[in-house]
This record gives structure tokens, C-alpha cells and sequence, in this order.
């Protein structure tokens, strides 16, 4: 999942939500929602979340070991 990764790329940077939220200038809340899969996000979200991990979007929609994008439907 989108979400899944995402979580996943801020642990190995060690970075907590809090701090993923002040440098992509996405709220907590949302980076919280992002991660648990309860909430989708838009490109430019995602591009924003990119940069603060210092990552390329690639890294973030890696596909999963089953063939399927980890990203769930909306």
C-alpha cells in the first residue's frame, strides 16, 4: 500500500509524523490517515511527501511483491 511505504520511508529515515508533517507542509493528521490508508492523496501531496523524505513518487508507489501498486482504491 501507498500508505504502507510511506510509513515505511519515514521509519528508515527516522523521522516521527510530526516531523514529516512540518517539512512536506501536510498536517499530521492527514500524514496520520495517509499512512493507515484512510485517506487517498493528490499528486501534488504526494510530490510534497517525496521531497521531505528525500525520495523520488517511484520509491513511494513501489509495486508490491504480488504485482499490484501498493495503493489502495479509493
Amino acid at each position: 500500500m501507498l500508505g504502507e511505504n510511506i510509513r515505511r520511508i519515514r521509519t528508515e529515515r527516522h523521522l516521527t509524523q510530526s516531523a514529516l508533517a512540518e517539512k512536506s507542509g501536510v498536517s499530521v493528521q492527514q500524514i496520520n490517515q495517509i499512512e493507515w490508508g484512510a485517506k487517498g492523496l493528490s499528486v501534488p501531496t504526494l510530490v510534497r511527501i517525496a521531497r521531505a523524505l528525500e525520495c523520488t513518487t517511484d520509491e513511494i508507489l513501489e509495486e508490491g511483491n504480488d504485482g499490484t501498486f501498493n495503493q489502495r482504491a479509493g
